[in-house]
């Protein structure tokens, strides 16, 4: 399976930078932090990280992007090239904070979620969003097919983490969290721009698999086998019968606040 550094910050912030505008609301679960030292695990671009440095707090950002951990650091932010799986801080953050990070540390769940565990001071707060059981699972049932097609073996085809409640609760819970609120929901969101743009930064893993000069296909391809399910028409009245449209993806999040208890128990 191929592992690449692909994410740039100025392509995220043209064809994604609604992942940060979503994840907004979840800021208000950490509820005054003034005076709090909190780490943001997968901070991206630094957008959601410098709110939580104007809300009062002392900000670390962590990222696997070198490209985010620049611009995080553009932003005024102390930020490291960090994976969510070699996080090896200790009983240091009054919270940890991510927002549609953790389902791409997908190559051991269970170690990202104890790294947590450990990052925190007892008491500490642990807040997050992720992509739920089901997210995307129309853009994920046109990716398989096309890989398909051309014949990629599916074995080589990366699966991502999209965990159910029941999972997630489990998962927490056996590093030693108290869950205070984990509720999954569906959120329609509609692509500020062309599906291709958002195909090519969250499907370069598996576009990764064909050579470069196939991949424009590849994207385009998908789109058609999507469009049926995520592809919203509308008539312009104006123009008669020419229709034109936006895409609606088919998302799915998995919202969290976690607790690591004062006490062992």
């Amino acid at each position: 399976m191929p592992r690449v550094d692909h994410w740039r910050a100025d392509q995220y912030g043209r064809d994604a930078g609604f992942v940060s505008a979503l994840g907004e609301p979840l800021l208000s679960l950490l509820g005054d932090i003034r005076g709090w030292r909190v780490l943001d695990l997968g901070c991206g671009d630094g957008r959601l990280t410098a709110r939580l440095r104007d809300q009062g707090a002392s900000v670390v950002g962590v990222d696997a992007s070198a490209d985010m951990v620049r611009s995080a650091r553009d932003r005024g932010i102390e930020a490291f090239r960090v994976d969510g799986h070699d996080l090896d801080f200790d009983s240091e953050f009054d919270a940890v904070f991510s927002n549609a990070a953790i389902h791409w540390m997908r190559r051991d769940p269970d170690r990202v979620l104890r790294n947590v565990h450990r990052s925190l001071k007892p008491g500490g707060l642990f807040v997050a969003e992720l992509g739920g059981q089901g997210n995307i699972a129309a853009v994920e049932r046109a990716i398989s097919a096309e890989c398909a097609a051309r014949g990629i073996d599916p074995e080589r085809v990366p699966r991502r983490f999209y965990p159910g409640t029941a999972d997630y609760a489990r998962r927490l819970e056996a590093v030693g969290f108290r869950i205070e609120m984990l509720q999954a929901f569906d959120r329609p969101t509609p692509l500020p721009g062309a599906f291709e743009d958002w195909l090519r930064i969250f499907a370069q893993e598996q576009a990764a698999l064909l050579p470069a000069s196939d991949r424009d296909a590849f994207f385009s391809s998908i789109a058609l086998r999507a469009a049926p399910a995520l592809f919203k028409r509308e008539e312009r009245a104006s123009e008669g019968s020419k229709a034109h449209g936006h895409w609606v993806l088919d998302y799915v999040r998995l919202r969290l606040c976690a607790r690591r208890p004062e006490q062992l128990t």
